[in-house]
């Protein structure tokens, strides 16, 4: 009998990704989906109408995938001379992306459903992450793979 203190494995591949981002010590709210920028806060949202396609297929069913998906931050945008709020907007995403490189390098990958396995993750190169501003504040992406083995 499963303790039951103990999470059950995640059932799909979107519930692994949220569940291992809310470990994350930098993102503080973290939103499915869709949300936007409150008085200066900050949120994620994680993009699970995602990729998740096959690099290999092998003749016993198995395959090497590929889980694709967007965070993005809300942030205040100041256009005002001599204001830091825009580079510390942009250190936050970093810092976002240094965790999940760490996370990587010390085998910390996602619990995964069933008859998955997890073998890196990584942020993937893109264009400027600053990918929309308007008066009521700038929209910052960051690209995440979660590479695993599939029975």
């Amino acid at each position: 009998m499963p303790d039951e203190r103990t999470p059950a494995a995640p059932e799909t591949m979107h519930e692994a990704a949220w569940r291992w981002l809310l470990t994350c010590p930098y993102i503080e709210e973290l939103f499915l989906g869709f949300a936007t920028a409150r008085e200066g806060g900050t949120v994620l949202v994680p993009l699970t109408a995602c990729m998740d396609s096959a690099e290999r297929e092998f003749v016993d069913g198995s395959s090497i995938r590929n889980y694709d998906f967007t965070i993005i931050r809300f942030c205040l945008y100041s256009a005002a001379p001599n204001d830091g709020e825009n580079l510390e907007a942009l250190a936050a995403l970093v810092r976002l992306a240094g965790w999940i490189e760490a996370q990587n390098a010390l085998g910390r990958y996602p619990e995964l459903p069933a008859g998955c396995t997890a073998l890196n993750v990584e942020t993937l190169p893109g264009d400027d992450p600053l990918s929309a501003l308007d008066e009521g504040g700038a929209k910052y992406m960051l690209q995440i793979r979660i590479r695993y083995e599939k029975e």
